[in-house]
C-alpha cells in the first residue's frame, strides 16, 4: 500500500514518541525517497504536450460518456 507523505510524518512522529528508532529511521527512509521519486518525475511541460494531454483526457470522457447513453 502506497502512503501519502501527510500519513509517513504521522506515522514518523509517532515513532519517534515511541522511541521506536529503526521504524522512525525506516519511515524516513520512505519519506526521503518519495521525495526523490516527486522530482525525478517533475518535468517542464511544454503547452503543446499540456493541450495533447487535455485532447486525450477529454477524448477518453467523452469516450465514456457515450457508452454510458448507449445503455
Amino acid at each position: 500500500m502506497a502512503y501519502d507523505r501527510e500519513q509517513l510524518m504521522t506515522a514518523l512522529r509517532n515513532a519517534d514518541a515511541a522511541g521506536d528508532t529503526e521504524g522512525a529511521t525506516r519511515i524516513a527512509q520512505m519519506i526521503q525517497l518519495q521525495g526523490q521519486q516527486a522530482q525525478e518525475t517533475q518535468q517542464p511541460s511544454s503547452p503543446m504536450v499540456s493541450a495533447e494531454e487535455n485532447a486525450r483526457q477529454e477524448n477518453v470522457v467523452n469516450n465514456a460518456n457515450v457508452a454510458r447513453c448507449n445503455w
